[in-house]
């Protein structure tokens, strides 16, 4: 359950050093169709971050299931006054905020560089 949490963080760390290598294999910070990624030869960390997203929206399913399983089975077991790991809760949901920032919002033309 608690990587399901960090998903969303390992997906941005994963585009992050994505975004990073291009800048330092160009010199200077990438923009939207300049260069095409796909010139890089940046093939294997490509499909580390097309995938990677994949497994972060998995994770955005299944977090919310297995947090509630996780939770159900801790105070069945250590009694009703067990207190839940709530910054599980935080970690993910800041998560989401920043993913949902990265693509919707795209600060920086970084996400749109990518998909071109």
């Amino acid at each position: 359950m608690h990587v399901t949490a960090f998903a969303p963080w390992l997906w941005i760390a994963a585009f992050a050093a994505f975004v990073g290598r291009a800048w330092l294999e160009l010199g200077r910070l990438p923009r939207p169709y300049q260069p095409d990624p796909k010139t890089l030869g940046f093939d294997w960390h490509m499909a580390v971050v097309a995938y990677g997203l994949l497994v972060a929206v998995a994770a955005w399913v299944l977090f919310p299931v297995l947090y509630g399983q996780w939770r159900r089975a801790t105070r069945r077991k250590l009694g009703a006054g067990v207190a839940p790991r709530r910054w599980l809760v935080g970690v993910y949901a800041a998560g989401w905020a920043a993913v949902a920032t990265i693509l919707l919002i795209d600060p920086g033309r970084y996400w749109s560089w990518f998909l071109d």
